[in-house]
């Protein structure tokens, strides 16, 4: 294996944005239409991989891939859904997406020469719907920096194709980006466990976003600076332009012009004395990871002692769900609270293991911020907690 970069399993030139952008708002439509299609989830996919957005097409290729379980097995939840979906390829040629670099070929020698006969329509269609799904998903988290992750899905994909170059390419490039994180020699094995799962992060506007607002605009400095008046009364925000930190580096000064880019910052708008409150916010925005934890299910905070005058507030419809008083109740009531109110969700993402805490916190926000979205009957960048946000959950 050489030592090119994984960008080399894509097209060399850059194929246009604007076709691309066109058909994936017609996939993203027609899965609206039909959301146990994973042969629809597979194409989307690899339009983000053409739209250099691997993150996206990690999550669509993920969700193929648990539609194709379920095509398979008869006990699974949708398996129904997913197969009905499947019908309209009954009787027409193969598609694109699924022989991609001869998966037929491969599949069929796996199955040696029975393939179709033997598996069964749907379940070839589903076989080589997985194996193209381990090829999208170890390629793109591996450009996500998800490395173990990456090798595990490749491996998965090789235990069903052996022979598949491409996922053989792709594991190579796994090994190769892998020996130099953890700064091995060429020859060292590579320990599955000690490689880094956790890829970088950036904030992206993608081009179909219309929610986008202009965080920059008198607009939406009016508004933010409204709602900080009344936690903040001292501080207000204001527009700053900051130096670009290019390839991770701050020195620049061997630049004749320092690139700059604007950011929102919170600056003193008059003296504060050392000690004072800066800043004390009530929000709804909150998670908590610990399962019958003695918090507010609203603002997260310390319940007061449940006894006979406590201001405690249960829910009335589910009772295991508590507000630390009456106020929260109502401000729970009015933003989130009836989208998630007796559905039996509250054991989700709740007493992980150490190592997994972080990715539950994030998962329980995310849940909260579409209970939110969902009661309010808004978009989830709607949401004023994060629409003018630097970084959402």
């Amino acid at each position: 294996m050489d030592s090119a970069s994984p960008s080399v399993l894509m097209d060399e030139k850059e194929p246009p944005r604007g076709p691309l952008l066109e058909r994936r708002q017609q996939l993203t439509e027609a899965l609206a239409k039909s959301p146990y299609d994973f042969i629809l989830y597979l194409e989307r996919a690899v339009v983000y991989s053409n739209l250099a957005y691997p993150d996206l097409a990690a999550g669509d290729a993920y969700r193929a891939l648990l539609l194709a379980d379920e095509v398979r097995d008869e006990s699974f939840e949708y398996h129904e859904q997913a197969l009905e979906a499947l019908q309209g390829y009954q009787t027409t040629p193969c598609p694109e997406v699924l022989n991609h670099g001869g998966l037929i070929r491969d599949l069929d020698r796996l199955l040696d020469g029975d393939g179709v006969e033997a598996a069964g329509a749907y379940n070839l269609l589903s076989n080589l719907a997985s194996v193209r799904c381990f090829q999208i998903l170890s390629i793109s988290l591996l450009l996500c920096g998800c490395l173990k992750s990456a090798l595990k899905f490749c491996e998965r994909g090789l235990n069903m194709v052996p022979h598949n170059k491409e996922l053989l390419e792709i594991k190579g490039y796994i090994e190769q980006v892998a020996r130099r994180r953890l700064r091995k020699q060429p020859d060292d094995p590579i320990d599955i466990n000690r490689l880094p799962d956790r890829g970088a992060v950036r904030r992206e506007v993608y081009p179909w976003n219309t929610y986008e607002p202009d965080r920059f605009s008198d607009e939406s400095l009016s508004f933010l600076n409204e709602q900080l008046s009344g936690v903040a009364p001292k501080c207000e925000v204001k527009v700053s332009s900051l130096p670009v930190l290019l390839d991770g580096e701050s020195n620049t000064d061997g630049y004749d012009i320092i690139p700059t880019c604007n950011q929102l910052g919170l600056f003193a708008k008059e003296d504060i004395a050392p000690g004072e409150a800066v800043l004390e916010e009530y929000s709804l925005l909150t998670a908590n990871s610990r399962h019958k934890e003695s918090t507010c299910d609203a603002c997260g905070t310390e319940l007061p002692p449940l006894q006979s005058n406590s201001k405690a507030v249960s829910c009335p419809e589910c009772y295991d769900t508590i507000f630390c008083d009456q106020s929260c109740f109502e401000k729970a009531q009015e933003q989130y609270h009836p989208a998630v109110c007796d559905k039996d969700v509250d054991s989700i993402a709740k007493d992980p293991q150490d190592q997994d805490i972080d990715q539950s916190l994030y998962l329980l926000l995310l849940a909260r911020l579409l209970a939110m979205s969902t009661h309010q009957e808004i978009h989830p960048l709607e949401v004023k907690e994060i629409k003018y946000s630097m970084w959402t959950p």
